[in-house]
């Protein structure tokens, strides 16, 4: 299987695992999948209404860029970039877009 395709497998097997698990407290607020597979973008955003406010949060930002996942947003307190080494993707290749150059390097991931 191409690189890049396992890695979309990856991240959409993450990314069903948290809808399937998910319990809105908050009326009507559910987890939607957003996926860019031409430019390989990868978005799971809570949707909805609580009450009177409407409720658009991302969760989960990932891109999968010169055969390596960017992970450029985490909202939760999962640990994400693991649960991706659960799924035998290297360490090397997981990049922690959301932290600076500089910081990167002292990651244990992998810098671009």
């Amino acid at each position: 299987m191409e690189k890049s395709k396992k890695y979309e497998s990856a991240i959409l097997a993450i990314f069903n695992e948290y809808i399937e698990t998910y319990q809105s407290s908050q009326g009507t607020v559910c987890p939607e999948l957003i996926v860019d597979e031409e430019r390989k973008r990868y978005l799971l955003i809570l949707i909805g209404w609580d009450e009177d406010r409407f409720v658009y949060a991302p969760l989960f930002h990932f891109d999968i860029r010169e055969d390596k996942i960017w992970l450029q947003q985490n909202s939760t307190d999962l640990p994400i970039a693991q649960n991706l080494l659960e799924k035998n993707v290297p360490r090397t290749d997981i990049v922690l877009g959301f932290k600076p150059d500089y910081m990167r390097i002292h990651s244990g991931f992998g810098v671009a």
